[in-house]
């Protein structure tokens, strides 16, 4: 039988208290004893002492009878005899029963036996020995009052004892209930039965303790459910990544980085690449899968990434089951695993498409989305590389400039699309006359571009001989109905001879074609300095380099013309008029500059500055509630350019620009020549709220019967029958009909050239919206604040 812990408590406190409650009646009886024998010798030796003195005189005058009668006089209930000896010995008294034969007690011990304490006791009178008294003292009423003391006390201990064991054992009992109430919720704890709680009343150590143990208890059952919750919110992501994980079009793995072992792959890696699972935990099998030519560098990176604690991405080749060639971005992450050996984990993407479309993109950026050659910056990149080779080298290239004759005239009868598929018509005959190492591109519009690598002047001619001949010989079918011949005027510019820098190069190539097309067109022109004709052509196009450095260094300003109501004078808006800073500081009017951006496609860099610079300030003056409506002119070939409109949306959404605010003006001679283009772009930029203006009306040979199929909102009359109203009737006449036509068809007429007071009041009579004009207002720096104008009486 198993004796519990606090079972051998009791017992060992019970123990302990017999053990204890035995030595306390043990050292009572000894104290008991001790004390009785102090008392009684103490009472002996008063009494024998009050007996000596008594007896003394007896003994001095050596008395019998004296002596007998202070023995009979004593008064003692304890004296049991007493014999009184003279100094030689002799009994003189006695009382009592004495047997001469008892011995002297010593202690109290000794007069156990007889129950009588024997004393001997030598009487003295001034140092002279008169005799001895020898007396037997009763010890039974001492023993009797320790009897009663030993018994009251042992009953007293035995009562604490049986009080005392009682107790022990009530509360060994309590104590033993409430310890195996505590042991039942541990064993409970252990169970995992966190509902268990014990029930035990009171404030005492015990209960406290099972107030601790609910606690806990209570403690762990909240842990076990969030635990619970956790884990199966765990169990459930754990299954979400899995299905993701193996669902998901990416190479998931997780790889040894001191074997090499992969020691995980979802089931992904098996459709992307094709391969099993299993194939792929062979040590060697990445290492067979990589392209030949990625495998050395791509090795020596992992060997090197495995001894850092990193994330890195590499893309490479990859060759799936079926021998197909696939580019995979590689995104991983190592760590440290618990041994201290560096885990490598990651993901693996097919980023094929991604690498095609970059190439695309790039391929694209280079070349020419028509005719598949590659484009101006391209080309100006080769004659870069080109002029780098013919310097090291000392060798000598050609540069040949091919622009086809009459093209405008195909463009303007067939239709644009006529015109591209005859220009990708022609791209296709010079390509055949040209070697492979030879550099072909088109530079734009019908404009073409030929390199050819170490080549002589001789050799440039013969090749530009064979390209006209080609061209000659060509009956171009262009959507199978028109068959036309084409030629093309073609200048040389050799390199290093002619320049050292791609758009010096580019220019004189230019001005050489240029001069073969006033020869007559349909022939080559070789670039020479000693041509005075040539070198003036050519200090035009030096225009170019001076157009790129103000859009590099931004030096161009905008100068402000307004434009009033001529009924009432009040401001209407201002025309945004372009100045280029010259490099002694003076401004160029656009006429020095417009052509030369049109003719080397800067145009649309100038007309993208202009467009971001007013709608910047017309943020500002929104902000400072001063908006005031600015017309902007831009080039007609916007016209089919539908990433111009983009960048007109992105401003306006970039600025928060009001577009009732703005007015887009282009000329009237470049808006006919282009009517389909201009009607829809027009059409586009009337849609996002802005307004477009018509410049210099009149001009073209056929004005009034186009003006009705563009949706224009102001028509400005060319300033030519403006000046001259005055004295020239007929130009009253052609105002008044551009006048009438306008307010027909709803739209706002503008006269331009307004130089005197005499004009503002024709042109009021007339019955002219606006007027613009030195009169009026000349160009300034500056917006100045809205004035209204006075205009005199007549």
């Amino acid at each position: 039988m198993r004796i519990t812990f606090a079972s051998r408590l009791i017992i060992i406190a019970l123990l302990v208290q017999l053990v204890t409650s035995a030595l306390l009646i043990w050292n009572s009886e000894r104290l008991i004893n001790s004390s009785h024998s102090q008392i009684l010798g103490a009472h002996i030796k008063n009494e024998v002492d009050l007996l000596a003195y008594a007896l003394t005189p007896g003994l001095a005058y050596n008395d019998r009878a004296t002596l007998q009668d202070a023995l009979l006089l004593i008064d003692s209930d304890y004296l049991r005899y007493a014999v009184v000896y003279n100094h030689d010995g002799e009994p003189m008294a006695t009382i009592g029963n004495f047997d001469s034969g008892t011995a002297i007690d010593k202690q109290y011990s000794d007069a156990l036996t007889d129950q009588v304490f024997d004393i001997k006791r030598t009487i003295i009178l001034s140092g002279q020995t008169l005799g001895t008294l020898r007396a037997g003292f009763s010890i039974s009423a001492l023993n009797s009052i320790t009897a009663k003391t030993r018994y009251q006390n042992s009953v007293l201990a035995l009562t604490a004892i049986v009080i005392s064991s009682t107790l022990i054992i009530l509360v060994g009992i309590v104590l033993t209930r409430r310890l195996r109430m505590l042991g039942q919720g541990a064993q409970a704890l252990r169970r995992e039965e966190f509902f268990h709680r014990i029930h035990m009343p009171g404030k005492d150590d015990v209960a406290e303790l099972a107030n601790t143990f609910n606690e806990l208890a209570q403690h762990l059952e909240n842990n076990r459910t969030a635990l619970s919750q956790e884990h199966a919110a765990l169990e459930r992501e754990t299954n979400r990544l899995n299905t993701l994980l193996n669902g998901i079009n990416a190479v998931v793995w997780e790889a040894d980085t001191q074997s090499g072992r992969i020691t995980h792959i979802n089931l992904a890696a098996e459709s992307i690449l094709g391969y099993r699972i299993a194939q792929w935990q062979d040590i060697e099998f990445l290492v067979h899968m990589v392209h030949p030519d990625d495998r050395d560098w791509l090795q020596h990176l992992l060997t090197k990434q495995y001894q850092h604690q990193d994330s890195f991405s590499i893309d490479h080749r990859l060759i799936d089951n079926t021998g197909k060639l696939l580019w995979m971005r590689h995104i991983c992450m190592i760590e440290a695993g618990p041994t201290g050996i560096n885990s490598i984990r990651g993901i693996m993407i097919d980023i094929t498409e991604n690498k095609q479309s970059e190439q695309r993109v790039v391929y694209l950026a280079e070349h020419d989305s028509l005719t598949g050659l590659v484009n101006r910056h391209k080309f100006q990149t080769e004659v870069s590389r080109q002029i780098e080779y013919a310097r090291r080298y000392q060798q000598t290239c050609a540069l040949l400039f091919v622009d086809l004759d009459q093209f405008k005239y195909v463009n303007d009868s067939y239709g644009h699309q006529a015109g591209d598929q005859l220009l990708i018509e022609v791209a296709r005959c010079l390509a055949t006359c040209l070697r492979e190492t030879d550099v072909f591109g088109r530079l734009g519009g019908d404009e073409f571009g030929i390199i050819l690598p170490i080549a002589t002047l001789t050799d440039a001619i013969a090749v530009a001989e064979h390209l006209l001949q080609s061209l000659a010989k060509q009956n171009l079918v262009v959507n199978k109905q028109l068959s036309t011949h084409i030629s093309a005027s073609i200048g040389i510019a050799m390199i290093p001879d002619d320049g050292m820098t791609p758009s010096d190069l580019l220019a004189k190539a230019d001005t050489a074609m240029y001069r073969a097309k006033d020869r007559g067109r349909n022939r080559y022109y070789v670039y020479t300095d000693q041509d005075a004709a040539l070198e003036k052509m050519h200090a035009k196009i030096r225009w170019e380099d001076r157009i790129r450095q103000a859009l590099a260094n931004n030096q161009f300003v905008f100068h402000y013309q307004p434009i009033y109501f001529l009924d009432n004078g009040t401001l209407s808006h201002y025309e945004v008029l372009l100045r280029m800073i010259d490099a002694d500081g003076s401004l160029l009017l656009p006429s020095a500059f417009i052509d030369t951006a049109e003719r080397f496609g800067l145009i649309d860099e100038i007309d993208r500055w202009v467009v971001r610079g007013v709608l910047a300030q017309q943020a500002q003056l929104q902000q400072q509630n001063k908006a005031i409506t600015m017309a902007i002119n831009i080039s007609a070939r916007h016209f089919r350019d539908r990433n111009f409109l983009d960048f007109i949306r992105e401003q306006l959404t970039l600025h928060s620009i009001d577009p009732a605010y703005l007015i887009f003006e282009v000329t009237e001679t470049a808006a006919v020549e282009n009517l389909n283009h201009a009607h829809e772009f027009i059409a586009s930029l009337k849609a996002l709220g802005c307004r477009f203006s018509l410049d210099d009306f009149g001009m073209g040979f056929s004005s009034l019967h186009y003006l009705k199929n563009l949706p224009v909102d102001i028509v400005k009359v060319d300033g030519g029958f403006v000046r001259h109203l005055v004295h020239d009737q007929a130009d009253r006449t052609f105002v008044r009909a551009i006048t009438e036509m306008a307010n027909a068809l709803g739209m706002i007429t503008v006269a331009e050239f307004v130089e005197s007071a005499e004009i503002a009041h024709i042109l009021r009579q007339l019955g002219v919206h606006m007027g613009q004009g030195f009169y009026l207002g000349k160009p300034a720096e500056h917006l100045d604040s809205p004035i209204t104008f006075i205009f005199p009486e007549k």
